[in-house]
């Protein structure tokens, strides 16, 4: 894969092309694929349901369940584009405050209106953050 994508000279293009790569691979479509099924089950039990509490429960329980599949992603993409050269180790470590600060927007915008659970959602993903960065060090070395 790295060699193919290598072949491209702009940033841009080799962007698309790992997209591309990922798709035709399976792991995000699969993953977005899978929950969109998950998410339409939910929903068809949800229109059985009388109480709007029990609706807003298996709402937020859908909703999580997409936020985290997708923030388990975040390890994958870090060793991507530092493995392609797109973005390199030390400017990811530059901005790794301003990384930190759009995990709890991004948190606060797929999590309801409470701060624990924003965290419970953000932290993961700045560990992940953290944990692609480690990765993508030993497989650069």
């Amino acid at each position: 894969i790295i060699q193919t994508v290598k072949k491209y000279n702009t940033d841009s293009e080799r962007v698309s092309k790992v997209l591309s790569l990922v798709k035709q691979s399976g792991g995000i479509e699969y993953t977005i694929e899978k929950m969109k099924g998950y998410q339409n089950k939910a929903l068809s039990l949800l229109k059985t349901f009388d109480d709007n509490e029990s609706r807003k429960s298996l709402e937020l329980l859908v909703n999580l369940i997409f936020a985290f599949t997708i923030a388990f992603q975040i390890p994958i993409i870090v060793i991507f584009l530092v493995k392609l050269k797109i973005i390199n180790i030390s400017k990811i470590k530059k901005a790794r405050p301003y990384l930190y600060v759009f995990s709890f927007i991004l948190a606060a915008i797929l999590t309801p209106p409470d701060v624990l659970s924003q965290i419970f959602l953000a932290l993961p993903m700045i560990l992940l953050f953290e944990l692609g960065l480690i990765l993508s060090k030993l497989v650069t070395k």
